[in-house]
């Protein structure tokens, strides 16, 4: 395996890929979709936060457009913490290394945007509540 940090030719002049960077992961319970209800209560959306170097970028999937956001720093605990408090179910993970094979195809959903981000490859996850116990399930093996 290459180094991912070392492969400047994606990533020329920005800040080196951090394999292993911390991530919070956010899951909501949009009902701006109607069809979303159908998804468990409190896990209809998720969206993510990506530590890259001492700030924090947001990616929401919405399904109209994609918000990418920068955030000063904070701490991945607080982060997660304000919105658990705002009534949301808020998780702490990381950036897996990039795996040398193309990831399964999946719908264009936010949870598939996320699993990319964090370099998840598991076909198995689909849904927000998936993805969280596939991450709850991780952290605590």
């Amino acid at each position: 395996m290459t180094d991912p940090a070392a492969d400047n030719h994606r990533n020329p002049g920005l800040v080196p890929v951090q394999p292993h960077a911390l991530a919070v992961v956010v899951f909501t319970n949009s009902v701006d979709m109607t069809w979303l209800r159908v998804l468990a209560q409190g896990f209809r959306h998720c969206f993510v936060f990506v530590e890259v170097g001492s700030d924090w970028i947001m990616i929401d999937p919405l399904s109209n457009q994609m918000t990418i956001r920068s955030l000063e720093v904070i701490s991945s605990h607080d982060l997660a913490s304000w919105y658990t408090e705002q009534g949301h179910t808020a998780i702490v993970t990381y950036q897996r290394y990039p795996m040398n094979r193309v990831a399964p195809l999946g719908l264009f959903t936010c949870v598939e945007v996320i699993k990319r981000a964090l370099g998840i490859h598991s076909v198995w996850v689909q849904t927000p509540f998936q993805l969280f116990k596939y991450l709850k399930k991780e952290n605590n093996p």
